[in-house]
This record gives structure tokens, sequence and C-alpha cells, in this order.
């Protein structure tokens, strides 16, 4: 059995074939790290506080970004064509626990696990 890594943007889906289910979680894990990244890459810095501190409208962004853009994991069977489906039968991420330990999440959450 073979796993994708099944990337669904807010335009856009694709995936990336994986050999273990280890290299593919790995991989959804870097590519929403990355896409969060891109996001608060232009965002301010409060040093007294130590936090980013992005103003409303970024703030905004940010919440549509999670509601709309994920990665998942499935199995896959490359004889046969077969990938769970990517909502029902993901294999990761099976928690927001799992998505919330990245930051991946609201950014009222994110303030309230920061104060």
């Amino acid at each position: 059995m073979k796993y994708k890594m099944i990337y669904d943007g807010d335009h856009f889906i694709d995936s990336v074939v994986h050999d273990s289910l280890e290299a593919a979680i790995c991989d959804a894990e870097e590519t929403l790290m990355l896409w969060a990244g891109e996001e608060t890459s232009d965002w301010k810095y409060d040093s007294e506080k130590n936090i980013l501190a992005p103003t409303e409208e970024q703030k905004e962004h940010w919440d549509y970004m999670i509601y709309n853009m994920g990665c998942y994991v499935v199995e896959y069977d490359p004889e046969t064509g077969y990938q769970g489906d990517y909502l029902d039968d993901a294999l990761w991420p099976k928690s927001q626990g799992q998505l919330d330990a990245l930051g991946w999440s609201l950014w009222a959450d994110i303030e309230k696990k920061n104060k």
C-alpha cells in the first residue's frame, strides 16, 4: 500500500504519492507549515510580547486560509487506482489537536493559547 498526501487549496487540489504513512504525514505537516509561514511573512512582530501582531484584515485572511485549505493523508493503491476519500477516510489528521499542534487553528484560538 502507498499513501497520498492530498493538498486542497482555495482554488486547487493535487496530491503526492509516498511509500510510507510517516513520509506522507511529514509532507502534510511541512506543507501546512509552509502555507502558514507564507501567510505570516509580512506580519508585524510585537517584540515586547514576543508574538506576531497581525492586523484585523490579516487575521481574517488567516481564518479564511484555515477554513479553505488543508492537507490530508489517505491510502492509495497504484494497481487499482483506489484512494480513500480525503474527508471521510483520512489517516491524518485524525483530530483538530494534531492541527492545533502545528498552529493550524483559527486566529482566536491561537490568541487564547498564547495568553
